[in-house]
Parts: C-alpha cells; sequence; structure tokens
C-alpha cells in the first residue's frame, strides 16, 4: 500500500528543492518560444509576411521542426556529458537568435532557419533541460520534481495566450508594439515611445 502524501509534504519538497525546482519550471516555461502554440499566434502575420498560403507555411514549419528533432537526438546525448550552465546558455542563444531572426527574417531562407533555431532552443533543447535535469537529480521525488517543472508548459501557453490578448485590447501596448513592427520594417523614421 502507498503512503498517502499530504499537502504539507509537497509543501516540504517544494521548500527544501526550491532553487532546483524554479530552474526546471523557469526552463520549461522558456520553452514556450519554440512550442507550437506560440509559433501558431503569428500564423497570419508570418503567411501575410511571407506570402505563403497555410499548407506552405505548414511546409517549412514542418521541415524545421523535423530538422530540429534529427539533432535534437545528438545534441541530447551532449547533456550528458556537458556542464550544464554551458549547455543551457547555448540553447538559451540559439533560442535568442531564432526569436531575433523570426523578426527581421524577410526571405524564406531567413523563416526556416528561424523556426528551426526556435524548434531547436526553445521546444527541443529547453523542454529536455528542464525535465532531464529533474530526473537526474531527483531519486526521491523525481515524479513530483519532473511533475513540477513540466507545470512550465502550461504556465508558458498561460503567458502567450495573455500576452496576445493585451496587446490587442490595450492601445498603449498595441502602438508600441506597432512601432517596433514599423521599427524592424523601416517604416518609422524616429522612434517617439
Amino acid at each position: 500500500m502507498s503512503k498517502r502524501l499530504l499537502p504539507r509534504d509537497y509543501l516540504a519538497f517544494l521548500w527544501a528543492h526550491r532553487r532546483l525546482l524554479a530552474f526546471g519550471l523557469l526552463t520549461a516555461m522558456l520553452s514556450g518560444f519554440g512550442q507550437t502554440f506560440y509559433i501558431g499566434l503569428f500564423n497570419p502575420q508570418l503567411r501575410e509576411s511571407f506570402n505563403l498560403g497555410h499548407g506552405e507555411l505548414g511546409l517549412v514549419y514542418g521541415g524545421a521542426t523535423l530538422a530540429s528533432a534529427l539533432l535534437l537526438t545528438w545534441l541530447g546525448k551532449l547533456y550528458d556529458r556537458s556542464d550544464l550552465r554551458w549547455f543551457l546558455i547555448g540553447a538559451a542563444l540559439l533560442l535568442i537568435t531564432g526569436c531575433l531572426l523570426l523578426g527581421v527574417s524577410n526571405g524564406l531562407v531567413a523563416l526556416l532557419l528561424a523556426l528551426f533555431l526556435l524548434r531547436l532552443g526553445g521546444q527541443g533543447l529547453m523542454t529536455h533541460i528542464a525535465l532531464t535535469t529533474m530526473a537526474q537529480r531527483f531519486h526521491g521525488g523525481r515524479g513530483k520534481a519532473v511533475s513540477i517543472a513540466a507545470m512550465g508548459l502550461p504556465l508558458a501557453e498561460a503567458f502567450a495566450e495573455k500576452t496576445r490578448i493585451l496587446i490587442a485590447h490595450d492601445p498603449q501596448v498595441a502602438q508600441l508594439a506597432s512601432r517596433i513592427v514599423q521599427l524592424k520594417d523601416g517604416r518609422l523614421a524616429e522612434a517617439t515611445l
């Protein structure tokens, strides 16, 4: 018969391992920038900017996802032999580069590369780092640790949706977002924020 865990047991577990659990949760949240739900929020803008149909964008996205998945099988093995700090920095740099490249992409090759970096750095490596770190570092309470870190995935989705709603309904935030896009496209000579 299994031992019944009480809320105070969970609170004690959270408190005793707060730093490592926060690392797992936040790393999983950061994966959101490469997750399908996040990229999907910009589907209409991507199709319009690159003059792509639904199927064409899906083909580019699918190609980037497949390529990142193939590379992830090799990079995942490196995690076991690497310093976690450097591995995380590398994944973060891939994710940041993907975000920046997507923001300035003006051709199909740049879009493909940006999506590849987002999928590899975000959906692939950040998720891998979060869950594998929990599995490796916890011997007792491994399931609890993995489930706490995995909560970062729906939290990222909730945060992305709230951000989209904020941009859509708050005139000041929408104006700021519009000016950022205009600066990217070179349509605004002088930013007055």
